[in-house]
């Protein structure tokens, strides 16, 4: 027998590739979300209050860089620590870098450097720079592997 209750409710395809959703109340976006598994888990989000889900389909490897960008985007409610743990401001990043390295004197200027160079990409969110956790963690680990610890010796390295 054909489905006939067509008019009456609302019908989802089939969505079984990554996503990033995003939990939206009054037109207002609330919560940004990844799942690889597809649609489902947008609504296992039972304590948040939303009306509707909007997704967008994307690939696996875009899923943490995508989630983070559309999150300083909206700076929904519902993700204030996540927004900490995918993206860090430059200011951030010198204050980790200064505490987690014995480059104590490391500047701005210093991961500018660094960011060209290594050609990592920004993401700028109303005037201020964001790199990913990841790219961070590639940074921390080159000036730690590398014994950098003060403007002239970053630059040494690449001359």
């Amino acid at each position: 027998m054909k489905f006939e209750e067509k008019g009456m409710i609302t019908t989802f395809p089939n969505i079984d590739c990554p996503i990033i959703y995003f939990l939206i109340k009054d037109n207002e976006v609330v919560y940004v979300g990844q799942s690889s598994l597809g649609i489902c888990r947008p609504f296992q989000h039972t304590t948040k209050d939303f009306d509707s889900v909007s997704i967008l389909k994307c690939k696996n490897e875009e899923l943490d860089y995508l989630e983070s960008r559309f999150i300083l985007k909206y700076k929904p409610k519902y993700n204030h620590s996540i927004l900490n743990s995918y993206s860090y401001s430059y200011k951030k990043i010198r204050e980790l870098i200064r505490k987690e390295t014995h480059f104590t004197q490391f500047t701005l200027n210093d991961l500018k450097y660094i960011v060209k160079t290594f050609e990592v990409p920004v993401e700028t969110f109303e005037g201020v720079n964001y790199i990913t956790r990841e790219d961070f963690e590639k940074i921390l680990f080159f000036l730690n592997s590398n014994g950098i610890d003060s403007c002239s010796s970053l630059r040494k390295f690449y001359t």
